[in-house]
């Protein structure tokens, strides 16, 4: 990717940390998931364990968790680099990124 502004772990950590869902999520991921949690925690409570934390980020299974305020960034990272179709582009997404809606966002930011 050319674009330099997100190409270290750093960018993904910091993020996380600011985001207060990933914030929360991460917290219970190091520390242990409570018995009930918010319904805007539903989809990470069933799938915890396939999340883990590596330097700073969040992580379902190999793919990073990208904190809301960078997915529009990404988006464009991936859409100025593949030039490919939306299939393409979608399954390049989910090798290496996840967030909730991911398959939606692709599709709006091609058309």
């Amino acid at each position: 990717m050319q674009d330099k502004s997100l190409t270290s772990v750093n960018d993904i950590a910091y993020g996380t940390h600011r985001d207060r869902t990933l914030k929360q999520v991460y917290d219970w991921v190091l520390n242990g998931w409570p018995a009930k949690t918010e319904e805007h925690f539903r989809a990470f409570a069933a799938r915890k364990n396939d999340l883990s934390v590596e330097s700073g980020c969040l992580l379902w299974g190999i793919r990073a968790v990208v904190p809301s305020a960078l997915q529009p960034k990404v988006l464009e990272l991936l859409h100025g680099e593949t030039h490919v179709g939306m299939a393409q582009m979608k399954a390049l997404a989910r090798s290496w990124v996840r967030w909730s809606q991911i398959d939606a966002e692709i599709e709006k930011s091609v058309k």
